[in-house]
Parts: C-alpha cells; sequence; structure tokens
C-alpha cells in the first residue's frame, strides 16, 4: 500500500493504495482506500465488532490456468500447506460459531473480473466481468446469522462455455433474522431479458421453506442472440413463477 495510519488503540486501520499480487507478478487485488475501524466494548465476552468498514474502487481479478488452479489461492496458500486430510485442531472440530459483529460494512465502485483458460489452448479463454459493485451491509452477527444487505450490479458481461450476453443490471435487498430472510428483493437484467423476485424464506440453513413469487419478462431476439449471435427470433414474453413450500418438495405454478 501506498499510505497506512494504524491505531491499535483507537481500533483503527486506514490504507490506501493496497495493491496484491500474484505468483506472476500479475495484479489480484487493487484498492483505492481500505477503512475499518474495530470497537472493543464487548471485546472482554469474545466478540469481535466491526463498528465501520469502508472499501472504494476494489478491483479483484481472478484467473484459472488450464489445469483449473486459481491464482488467488496460489498467491496465498503454499504448495506445501497441509491437504484437506490434514488432522483439524481442536477449535476446528468443536465447530462454535464466530462471534462477529459487523455494525456497517460499504464496498463502493468494485470491479471483478473472473478469467478461465480452456484446456484446450486453440480454444477462448471463459470470461464473466461484473463493473459498479456496491454492497451495504448493516447490524450483521454471524453467530445469530442476521443482518441486512443491499447488493447492486452496475453491469457487466457473460461470456462463458458459449453463452454471451451483456449484464446491465442487478441489485437485491434482503434482511435476515432468526434463519429466515423475511424480506427479500431482487431485480437482474440480462440480454432484454428482465427478473424481479420478491418473498421470504424460512429455515434458511436447514430445510429452506420458500414462499417466492418471481416476474419474467424477455424477448425471444434477445435468448437468441445470447446462444448465437447469427440467429434471429421474434416476439416478447412474459412468465409469472410462484414457489411454495420445502426445498425437497416445492410446488411451482406458472402463467
Amino acid at each position: 500500500w501506498e499510505t497506512s495510519t494504524i491505531s491499535l488503540l483507537r481500533g483503527r486501520v486506514d490504507l490506501k493504495g493496497l495493491l496484491i499480487k500474484g505468483p506472476d507478478d500479475s495484479r489480484l487485488i487493487a484498492a483505492e482506500r481500505v477503512v475499518a475501524e474495530l470497537s472493543w466494548v464487548e471485546a472482554a465476552a469474545g466478540w469481535v465488532t466491526l463498528e465501520q468498514a469502508l472499501i472504494q474502487q476494489l478491483d479483484v481479478r481472478i484467473g484459472f490456468n488450464r489445469n483449473g488452479e486459481m491464482d488467488l489461492i496460489r498467491a496465498f496458500v503454499s504448495p506445501d500447506a497441509a491437504g484437506a486430510d490434514a488432522p483439524k485442531s481442536e477449535k476446528e472440530e468443536s465447530g462454535g460459531p464466530f462471534k462477529l459483529k459487523v455494525n456497517r460494512f460499504v464496498l463502493m465502485d468494485g470491479d471483478l473480473r473472473i478469467v478461465r483458460q480452456h484446456p484446450d489452448p486453440s480454444m477462448v479463454s471463459d470470461r464473466l466481468t461484473l463493473d459498479s459493485i456496491r454492497i451495504d451491509l448493516e447490524q450483521g452477527n454471524l453467530a445469530s446469522r442476521s443482518g441486512n444487505l443491499r447488493l447492486a450490479i452496475g453491469g457487466g458481461e457473460i461470456d462463458w462455455a458459449g453463452i454471451r450476453t451483456p449484464i446491465d443490471g442487478f441489485q437485491a435487498d434482503t434482511s435476515l433474522s432468526d434463519s429466515e430472510i423475511d424480506e427479500l428483493s431482487l431485480f437482474a437484467a440480462v440480454a432484454e431479458t428482465s427478473l424481479n423476485i420478491t418473498g421470504r424464506i424460512q429455515n434458511l440453513f436447514e430445510s429452506p421453506d420458500f414462499s417466492l413469487k418471481a416476474d419474467i419478462s424477455t424477448t425471444l431476439s434477445g435468448i437468441g442472440h445470447s446462444i448465437d449471435p447469427e440467429i434471429d427470433l421474434e416476439g416478447d414474453g412474459i412468465l409469472h413463477v410462484t414457489l411454495q413450500g420445502k426445498v425437497n418438495n416445492p410446488t411451482i405454478s406458472l402463467k
């Protein structure tokens, strides 16, 4: 990083010009500014409380080589690190919830790039691009699995496994409390197709119970062009979907 301000007494970290490079010296993660402020009020009770945090202009670039290895993992994990069969510590075996609270977290103007090289060198690499990402999290509690979250994506593009389409926008608002999403609102727009989902989900982490409504509006031309630019289809379509019940035996209705 270019400059930093760290105060252990105040529990504050302020980094500017953060840059993390990969094994080949390529840029993996960059951020204009990272600010975190901890509260020590409940530290004696074992709580880690993030009073507020801010990440500005985060740029994340993830690549997969032809062997399927992710460069982001190779940058942090030594080849000699213990594998999945290594014995776990007593603390890991206990599986107790980590006592973390996040009163406010904001990520602004984020970008994400994912590139996966095809095993066949003659084939084009798969790519996913997400632009203008914003995340707002308030009153987050990892132990009780609760909090209010908003995720917004300004745009992007998918060119993956033969599917090529622009991403025109995405936004999700949700409130989680006692393993229940009681307010879910989701909007997505991709290649002349829009999706709106509203509803709730109970018992999210055990046996999810859905009560959702979805409205899908699309043009056949957008679907055809996402598969092959030479495919020309005409017409519009609107689909109303309701999903009720448990995840293993839901009731789905289409109109």
